[in-house]
């Protein structure tokens, strides 16, 4: 089990919900609602102890939230909680893998 990772998942998607909380605009609640759903995937594949498919979430993520778009105030507090999480996973997935010798 990843208990650092599912801490910094918990804190981003806190940040999420509280960055859902605070907007009106249906485009921006619906980015909200999509990160909301995709962190609950990560969730279930840290419990599953799959780091590579936790990864792989994130980089679809990266892509979806693109330059830091999180509207409404909540919004720096969870682009910076989905940068710590990303760099986290990143770094896990990397922890075991062989070293190139270059």
């Amino acid at each position: 089990m990843h208990r650092a990772l599912i801490g910094l998942l918990e804190t981003y998607a806190s940040a999420l919900r509280d960055g859902l909380s605070a907007v009106d605009e249906p485009t921006a609640r619906s980015h909200y609602f999509e990160r909301v759903a995709a962190a609950a995937e990560i969730r279930d594949a840290l419990d599953q102890d799959d780091i590579g498919r936790a990864g792989g979430i994130l980089n679809g993520e990266r892509r979806a939230i693109g330059w830091g778009w999180f509207a409404g105030p909540s919004g720096d507090a969870a682009h910076e909680a989905f940068l710590e999480l990303d760099a986290a996973v990143m770094e896990a997935r990397l922890k075991d893998a062989p070293d190139a010798d270059f």
